[in-house]
């Protein structure tokens, strides 16, 4: 068994609010065609104020499910089941007004042997998919007329 977690950070551009990444941020949870090589997605269920919903989507041809919970202003968490699976997405700043956003994901294979060629592979592709994300969030964010 094997666990693969993987994270990404990026500056926020300047001329971006928090409310504006925000505001992206919830819009690619909603739905996260481009992000880390994900090509559909679909919402299946969604509570009335949207703060929580399941979502269903492709990346790599294969089918994943997610339960995503939305906490705002800041963060937002999606549960996958498909393998074992959790994504959290931070927004925060340091004390000189920077922001950042930080992509964690964290990845559960039972089936993988550790130190096989299967994990060298498969730990690549997480840390691929990772930064792919984290890039695509902050191309999202700067395409947002200021």
């Amino acid at each position: 068994m094997v666990n693969y977690a993987v994270s990404a950070t990026r500056v926020i551009p300047p001329r971006v609010t928090r409310a504006q990444a925000w505001s992206a941020l919830k819009d690619g949870a909603k739905n996260p065609v481009g992000f880390g090589g994900i090509t559909e997605s679909t919402i299946v269920s969604e509570n009335e104020n949207g703060t929580e919903f399941v979502r269903k989507f492709v990346r790599m041809g294969k089918e994943h499910t997610q339960a995503v919970t939305l906490f705002e202003p800041t963060w937002y968490k999606a549960k996958g089941q498909d393998p074992d699976s959790e994504v959290t997405i931070i927004l925060s700043s340091d004390k000189e007004g920077v922001n950042y956003i930080t992509f964690t994901f964290h990845w559960i294979h039972p089936d993988v042997e550790a130190g096989s060629e299967q994990d060298k592979q498969m730990a690549a592709q997480y840390e691929g998919i990772v930064n792919n994300a984290a890039d695509s969030a902050i191309k999202a964010v700067d395409d947002i007329k200021a």
